[in-house]
Formats: structure tokens, sequence, C-alpha cells
């Protein structure tokens, strides 16, 4: 072990079955600060969420601060500053839903926290980019430009 060789991750290694030194993750593996989500990307999966999951952070106006920053962030390019879906990326892209259509006013805080999470139709899953605190905090923000209409 002293004078092992070492291997670039790319690199071909005559030790592996597979002749590769960059070796796949163990089954299960779950990455340092992550958690499971124990929800798939369907609609029976997003009601079932719904009627699961509550909201972990208080509403207040630190958290719909914070909820307000990542909606900027992540979320105003293709939804717009309202929530209308008239982001600026719009004319290259097809528009989201508004806020205020009569599917996402029957959004639940756990529906909207697991379409963040695993995306729906056009959008993609934001589970990467964003937190699980901070889509709490974005559920918050969403509420209120529901609201504000």
């Amino acid at each position: 072990m002293v004078h092992s060789v070492a291997f670039q991750a790319y690199s071909e290694n005559q030790i592996t079955p597979d002749s590769k030194t960059l070796l796949p993750a163990v089954a299960g593996t779950i990455a340092r600060g992550m958690e499971p989500y124990p929800y798939g990307d369907t609609d029976a999966e997003r009601i079932r969420a719904d009627r699961e999951l509550t909201n972990t952070v208080t509403l207040d106006s630190k958290s719909l601060a914070r909820g307000k920053r990542v909606y900027e962030h992540q979320c105003q390019v293709c939804h717009g500053p309202q929530g209308k879906g008239d982001g600026s990326i719009i004319p290259k892209f097809p528009n989201p839903p508004s806020f205020s259509t009569k599917r996402v006013l029957s959004l639940g805080d756990g529906a909207i926290f697991h379409v963040i999470t695993t995306g729906s139709g056009l959008m993609p899953p934001h589970a990467l980019q964003v937190l699980p605190r901070d889509r709490w905090c974005l559920v918050h923000y969403v509420k209120k430009l529901r609201e504000e209409k």
C-alpha cells in the first residue's frame, strides 16, 4: 500500500473486471447531505405527496424572502415575475401554466413541493438545484403569488 499505483479517474484499469477505474456508486447509496425522496413523478404520486407532505418551514417574512430569492434565480425565467407564465425564455419555449389557472390553484403545499422536486410536463425536476428547505420556502412564495393573481 505504501507504493500503490495511482490511476486517473477515466483511465483503463487492469485490476477491475470492466477495466474502468471510476466505479459506479453502490446501489442504494445516498449522497452526503441528501435525503431520499419516496415519491415518483406520476399524477398519483403527486396526489399522494400532497396528502402526506406538510410544509416544515414556518411562514414568515424571512421564509418568504428566501422563497422570493430562489424563485428569482430558478423559476422566474419561465414562470415570469408574477407567475403568469410569461418569463423571458417564453418566445423560444412553450408557456408554462399561470399560477392562477384552476389546476395550479388546486395544488396544496405537498403537491407544489412535489412538482418542484420531480418536475411536471416540460418542467424538469429541480431537486438537485434547490435544497428541500428552500423548496418549502418556494412553496410559500408560489402560494403568495397565486393569491395576488
